[in-house]
């Protein structure tokens, strides 16, 4: 069926099988790497822009280049929003099961996206990473629930 495919498609940056910190760690040093080649592009493209604002010559070029390199920065910033927000899913919830795919920006757990999520946060940790997700086209709601300490102790899936 096609909505298979299009998760399948929306889940192909995720790993949905965490269960052992191995795995979790494994993807969080992915994300990093990611996280830390989109900073190099973007610091190139600042880079580029710089430039081309100095540079002399056709203005209509100039001007074209300009906003090229402007949206591509843009889209990079985007991404590395994306990636900043997967890893700090991973960190969090990942032992749990719950990814955020970057490529769909969308939240998975256990590989069904969820319709809503929230974490009340503690003060141990200073808040948490979505405290208030939500995505209409989700099938699941979860909620994170914390102990004393204040660390998540698991994940509750619930009626929304």
């Amino acid at each position: 069926m096609n909505i298979d495919k299009n998760i399948e498609a929306d889940t192909n940056d995720i790993n949905i099988l965490y269960r052992d910190m191995g795995q979790v760690v494994k993807r969080m040093d992915q994300l990093a790497g990611e996280i830390k080649k989109t900073g190099s592009l973007i610091d190139e493209l600042a880079e580029k822009m710089e430039q081309l604002r100095a540079g002399s010559g056709d203005s209509v070029q100039l001007e074209c280049e300009t906003a090229s390199v402007e949206h591509k920065l843009n889209e990079l910033k985007k991404r590395r929003a994306a990636q900043e927000t997967a890893s700090a899913c991973c960190r969090l919830y990942g032992i749990f099961g719950m990814d955020y795919s970057v490529s769909s920006g969308r939240l998975y757990y256990l590989g069904k996206p969820v319709k809503c999520f929230s974490d009340t946060g503690s003060r141990y940790d200073g808040g948490s990473f979505l405290k208030g997700y939500e995505d209409q086209q989700g099938e699941l709601s979860v909620q994170a629930v914390r102990g004393s300490t204040g660390h998540v102790l698991y994940l509750r899936v619930y009626d929304y």
